[in-house]
């Protein structure tokens, strides 16, 4: 990825995914700002912004960070 991420959950594929987000005036006006972000599996998925803490999209337990990644404290 190249840039700043933001975390998303797709409801359909139930998993986390991270999407790039732009931040700083000249990328603002070179994005779309009407676009939402999509699940990398199928465009048209059900998905919403993730934020820490929040529940496994699969099981529903609490997710914690480790080192390099989210994991399921389950």
């Amino acid at each position: 990825m190249d840039g700043p991420t933001k975390s998303i959950v797709c409801l359909d594929c139930a998993e986390l995914q991270d999407v790039v987000v732009y931040e700083g005036e000249v990328e603002a006006r070179l994005r779309d700002t009407t676009a939402t972000p999509e699940c990398y599996e199928k465009s048209g998925h059900n998905v919403r912004e993730w934020k820490h803490p929040g529940p496994c999209p699969k099981c529903g337990a609490t997710m914690v960070r480790d080192e390099t990644q989210m994991i399921c404290a389950d």
